[in-house]
């Protein structure tokens, strides 16, 4: 396999994204949904069999800009060409396995990989005792082949330093062509507030996944501006970027979205001017202060711009902290829901994927909200943390939630430890990307979507490959 490209892998990985995805708008359009594996079978398979490095890379690219298609009479959706392009790097790496029986120890004990490997074992091993075992062996394998790949592909891709900065260029740069394309469907309609929630469909179901991705990159795409070893040019168009996603966040009206990049702000502004945790506990005891105080004023400008027929950030910020908000209560409703699923059957849970199927009767018919339902067609538990409780039990909650904790500690670790300046940047962005998704996971939980775990899991072992080797030299 070979993970090194000898030139710019831009030049083939472009004009075949373009040209794919070209061909799937087409073929989405004619409502061939069948014809658009088409394109993703014979550019980007062969791709993968010829070059799985640049294959790869391109991936970053394909990722959010994938389109889901219905499957089987609707009864299963495929994102193209994103998943079967996993999919099949999936098989070669397990043909590849099975026939070299190769096996590199000290790449595979360490705990972050254990940490993935068990994880993914115990899915199976939940969906055997499922309720809905049809149903949590349909989303067991489906994590399989895309937390699999991504991951563990990327760990030999990210030894090279430079296919590291190609898949972040280009996932940053994919992002940016979905918000290109949100504002421009937001204009066709009226570019209110309610078209601008879903100006993102189809690439992204809803405005609250689209916000997490956007944030979760800002960090990275500011990076990308301000390190060291680009060149100017280079600096300028990232700094661009950043501004385009950030005016992307800003429109997608997420407001987990909006605390979260605001959450790693502050993160990195304590990295950055190394400040005692003491003034740390003092500024969060002010803040809340000046939260409490501030609150009413808040209320009443929200409440005058409300009565005056228009929805502003400041209302829609506020709302998230409001015990009335209908979102807020249906998530509360969700929760409790979840908590007592988690009573009935607290080692093995109620298998992968099956919340939304099961979750009906547990609801208290005083916590019901308009966005309840008990036939199982919409909804998810809307808490990172909690979902695995839920899913898989004691075991999986404790072993995802381990993944997380792994992954922000080899963060830290490598951000201070290393001597390189570009791993010290490389680090720290992406540490500061995915605590804007850990904040974010308190209020939902999106490693249910393809394309954002794709991302989360790429991103990890970006992390896990800088520890991996010197990083001095």
């Amino acid at each position: 396999m070979h993970n090194q490209p000898a030139t710019n892998p831009w030049i083939y990985a472009v004009p075949a994204a373009v040209l794919c995805g070209v061909l799937t708008v087409v073929f989405y359009a004619f409502n061939a949904s069948f014809l658009c594996l088409l394109p993703a079978a014979i550019l980007l398979l062969a791709l993968c069999i010829y070059r799985m490095d640049w294959a790869y890379l391109a991936l970053g690219f394909f990722a959010p800009l994938s389109l889901s298609f219905p499957l089987i009479n609707g009864s299963a959706e495929l994102s193209m060409p994103f998943e079967p392009m996993l999919i099949f790097m999936f098989a070669l790496m397990i043909g590849n396995l099975f026939f070299t029986k190769k096996i590199n120890d000290k790449q595979l004990f360490k705990p972050l990989n254990l940490l993935i490997i068990a994880y993914i074992v115990w899915l199976f091993v939940c969906a055997l005792f499922s309720p809905l075992p049809l149903v949590a062996f349909k989303s067991a394998l489906s994590k399989t082949w895309i937390i699999v790949p991504s991951y563990f592909i990327a760990l030999q891709i990210f030894e090279n330093k430079k296919n590291t900065r190609y898949f972040l260029k280009s996932v940053v740069i994919s992002m940016c062509l979905v918000v290109f394309y949100s504002i421009i469907h937001a204009f066709t309609l009226d570019f209110s507030f309610l078209q601008f929630t879903g100006a993102m469909t189809p690439i992204f179901r809803e405005h609250t996944s689209y916000g997490a991705v956007l944030a979760f990159m800002i960090p990275i795409s500011v990076y990308l501006a301000f390190n060291n070893q680009g060149y100017r040019k280079e600096k300028i168009f990232f700094s661009i970027t950043t501004i385009i996603l950030t005016i992307g966040l800003l429109l997608s009206y997420s407001r987990a979205a909006w605390l979260s990049l605001l959450f790693a702000s502050g993160i990195y502004l304590l990295v950055r001017f190394k400040i005692k945790f003491k003034w740390i506990v003092l500024s969060l005891v002010l803040l809340c202060g000046i939260g409490i105080t501030a609150r009413y004023e808040l209320k009443h400008f929200s409440t005058t711009s409300a009565n005056k027929g228009s929805l502003n950030v400041v209302q829609h910020l506020q709302s998230s902290f409001s015990s009335t908000n209908p979102s807020n209560l249906e998530r509360t409703n969700r929760w409790k829901s979840g908590l007592s699923m988690v009573k009935e059957r607290p080692l093995l849970g109620h298998g992968s994927g099956t919340f939304q199927f099961l979750y009906g009767p547990y609801q208290n018919a005083f916590d019901k909200t308009e966005a309840s339902t008990n036939y199982g067609n919409i909804g998810t538990l809307h808490n990172e943390y909690l979902a695995p409780l839920v899913d898989l039990g004691i075991v999986g909650f404790l072993l995802l939630n381990g993944i997380f904790i792994v992954i922000i500690y080899i963060g830290i670790h490598k951000y201070k430890q290393t001597k390189s300046v570009e791993i010290r940047g490389i680090s720290l962005a992406v540490l500061l990307a995915f605590s804007t998704y850990f904040l974010h996971g308190f209020v939902n939980n999106f490693l249910e979507i393809e394309k954002v775990s794709f991302i989360f899991f790429a991103c990890a072992a970006i992390l896990t490959a800088k520890e991996k080797f010197p990083t001095d030299n």
